[in-house]
């Protein structure tokens, strides 16, 4: 049952719905400009030539700190609608402060609830090359199972631009829960390995599945 407001409250109440739309596009708009800003930083720092960043930095009115913050933000892939559901650039930064693959040869988990998680792990094929697994979990002990067939960079670095963000990319992609739910650990290197020939095995037993499935619609269809 809705209760009828007085017209003196009804007018408040769409004032205020106004105000509340007006900041958060406000909000919206102040992380777009951040995002926007951190690009052209990062294409004005690759057109300057030694000696000039700082000068230039301060032409700009800002540090040299703030600058590489909002390079960082973005450089981070980051879309406007993740840095908001973060809770804004601050937190945005916070959490890439805890995104970040291990250097000593581990591997990362990323829980994110209900069961899911995100595998990464460094492959042998070179230095800097990471496999890449998403696990979600259907219940009764089951799982889809989403993984790149080959290593990747975690990034693509491109000249003036931000890079492309292989890895996170994907993780994001396949993984049900916000990144804000996202809960990183460290996985050593004996753990990881083991988990990596199970993650192997439910790929082959789900590529098996499609391919039965794949025949018998075939079958079905060459008897009609």
């Amino acid at each position: 049952m809705t209760t009828a407001l007085s017209n003196t409250l009804a007018d408040r109440a769409e004032a205020i719905r106004s105000l509340l739309a007006a900041s958060e596009a406000a909000a919206t708009e102040s992380v777009d400009k951040a995002l926007e800003a951190g690009l052209a930083l990062i294409t004005a720092k690759a057109a300057c030539a030694h000696g000039e960043w700082l000068p230039f930095l301060e032409r700009v009115g800002i540090g040299e700190r703030r600058a590489q913050r909002l390079i960082q933000l973005a450089e981070s892939g980051l879309k406007s609608v993740h840095v908001s559901d973060l809770g804004g650039i601050r937190a945005a930064l916070k959490f890439l402060s805890r995104r970040k693959l291990p250097t000593n040869g581990d591997g990362l988990v990323i829980l994110a609830g209900d069961g899911d998680l995100a595998v990464i792990w460094p492959a042998k094929e070179g230095e800097g090359l990471w496999h890449v697994a998403v696990l979600l979990d259907i219940g009764t002990e089951d799982f889809i199972c989403h993984w790149l067939d080959k290593p990747f960079p975690c990034e693509m670095q491109i000249p003036a631009q931000a890079p492309i963000s292989f890895i996170w990319n994907f993780v994001e992609e396949h993984l049900r829960a916000a990144i804000g739910e996202w809960a990183f650990v460290p996985m050593p290197e004996d753990t990881f390995l083991r988990l990596a020939a199970d993650i192997n095995l439910i790929s082959q037993l789900q590529q098996a599945e499609t391919e039965a499935h794949e025949a018998r619609e075939v079958a079905k269809g060459g008897a009609q």
